[in-house]
């Protein structure tokens, strides 16, 4: 079997799927690059990602790293159980994609509900993984299509006990991996930290004091949730290397300089990256950095749950900020 170098999703569409009935326009285009999902509070934002998510490994049998639960189960979970995916609870939902697999396209749709799940690849009805996976991604055994990091602390914690295990840590140290992220960290702080490493059962961070202090080991946890979520995302991804990151609320907790690192680092890579934000410093900072291939994604939703969406650019989206709209109003003052 041929090596894919390159998964991407060009356009999704949903219909019935947890909160979103449909879409005005049946496919919400995604660029290859860096994504950025803004709009209201349930405006559909998380459910877009769940459903990209969903797509990267439709089955309960399969579990995927780093949380070893399938996709199903985990948005599942979030939720309060299957039926919470199907809007109103009852019926069936439906997630379609285009996916660029090495240039060539190919359709998957999976079906939600009360007849269990249905999944076609191409028009053909797919029920076993290895079939679905060998259509779609001929790597699934080495790592995940897709990485999804939902605002949840449970998950953070599942992130956490997956960049601790003795055999993943390895692989970072290998590769750098735990200096690399030291050094982002010490570039938005004001102490000076040269790696991460796992002491006394906890992540820490080993800080260079000058004199005849230190080294000193500061838990990551005592460095603050925005510090820690980073850490976390940035080892745990760029370990498992997924074609797609998909990541909800980025923002959270974070200082506008370490998120103005964190969306370097998330425009830096070759893969695929969709956020959802609801901060005015991550507009800005996207403004400032003008990363290419971006997509700002403005969502707006009507009283019949139907989603309306516009897509700008990075300059777009530099003359709204310099006409002093708040993010929060930015969609409203378009006409979408």
């Amino acid at each position: 079997m041929s090596r894919v170098d390159r998964v991407t999703v060009a356009e999704v569409s949903l219909e019935e799927f947890r909160g979103v009935r449909r879409l005005w326009e049946p496919w919400l285009r995604l660029s290859r690059g860096l994504n950025v999902i803004v709009g209201r509070n349930n405006v559909g934002k998380t459910s877009i990602l769940e459903a990209l998510y969903i797509l990267a490994a439709p089955f309960d049998s399969v579990t995927l790293d780093p949380y070893s639960e399938s996709p199903l189960k985990l948005v599942s979970e979030l939720h309060g159980g299957r039926s919470s995916l199907v809007y109103g609870y009852a019926g069936e939902a439906r997630i379609e994609a285009r996916l660029e697999v090495d240039e060539e396209a190919r359709r998957v749709r999976v079906f939600l509900g009360e007849r269990g799940v249905r999944i076609y690849v191409g028009g053909r009805n797919v029920v076993e993984m290895g079939d679905y996976f060998s259509r779609v991604w001929s790597e699934w055994s080495k790592r995940p299509l897709a990485v999804y990091i939902p605002d949840d602390t449970r998950y953070y914690r599942k992130l956490e006990d997956f960049a601790m295990r003795e055999d993943v840590f390895r692989h970072f140290e290998k590769r750098g991996l735990h200096r690399r992220v030291a050094k982002l960290i010490s570039d938005v702080v004001y102490d000076r930290f040269t790696e991460v490493l796992v002491r006394r059962d906890r992540l820490a961070l080993r800080k260079e004091v000058g004199g005849d202090v230190g080294p000193l080991y500061v838990d990551v946890e005592s460095m603050g949730e925005g510090v820690k979520r980073f850490i976390l995302v940035y080892l745990v991804v760029e370990y498992l290397n997924p074609p797609l990151l998909l990541w909800d609320d980025v923002e959270v907790a974070m200082h506008p300089s370490l998120l103005r690192t964190a969306l370097k680092w998330l425009a830096s890579g070759k893969r695929q990256v969709v956020v959802t934000t609801h901060s005015l410093d991550f507009l800005q900072a996207l403004v400032l950095e003008e990363p290419r291939d971006a997509n700002i994604i403005l969502l707006k939703k009507d009283d019949e749950d139907t989603i309306r969406w516009k897509s700008i650019t990075v300059y777009e989206l530099a003359d709204l900020l310099g006409e002093g709209i708040d993010v929060r109003r930015v969609i409203d003052e378009l006409e979408l």
